[in-house]
């Protein structure tokens, strides 16, 4: 005997429907599906195309979000490489300065070197007047007491 089950009508959880839709539920190919399931499979597979479309929506809308901060990205990075432009050229023209400072730095230290050895002399020359003023000044003194020798002796 040949046993036909009667299809009962009842609303499969949308597991049992994925199941159905899977051929993994144990059902035998060749039953049909009752209008309750049927509808209950053609609900849950409109639901799952929903869920797709709302997620591709958000999915467009985050691509135009990020296309958006892409632009800005790159009109920040124009600047960025104008500023870079700008600061290497500020650079050159102060490595430019830096070596006229150095050069100059150079000669100053020579004319510097030039003057220490003239103050040297300079003060060579200083203490030879300082001793010969001296000397001077102590014949001064010796010839003022000659001459008021002298003078006295005159006078007497």
């Amino acid at each position: 005997a040949t046993l036909f089950l009667l299809p009962v009508v009842f609303k499969f959880p949308k597991a049992v429907m994925a199941e159905l839709i899977e051929g993994t539920s144990g059902h035998t190919n060749y039953a049909p599906l009752s209008h309750g399931q049927t509808m209950s499979m053609g609900r849950h597979l409109q639901d799952q195309l929903r869920m797709l479309q709302q997620a591709l929506a958000d999915l467009g809308k985050g691509l135009g979000e990020t296309n958006e901060a892409v632009a800005d990205l790159k009109k920040n990075a124009g600047g960025a490489n104008a500023t870079i432009s700008n600061l290497l050229e500020n650079f050159a023209n102060s490595n430019t300065v830096t070596e006229t400072l150095k050069n100059d730095y150079g000669r100053t230290k020579a004319n510097v070197a030039k003057l220490q050895a003239g103050l040297e002399g300079t003060n060579g020359a200083v203490a030879g007047l300082i001793d010969s003023q001296k000397v001077n000044d102590t014949l001064m003194k010796k010839l003022q007491g000659e001459i008021s020798d002298q003078a006295d002796k005159q006078h007497e």
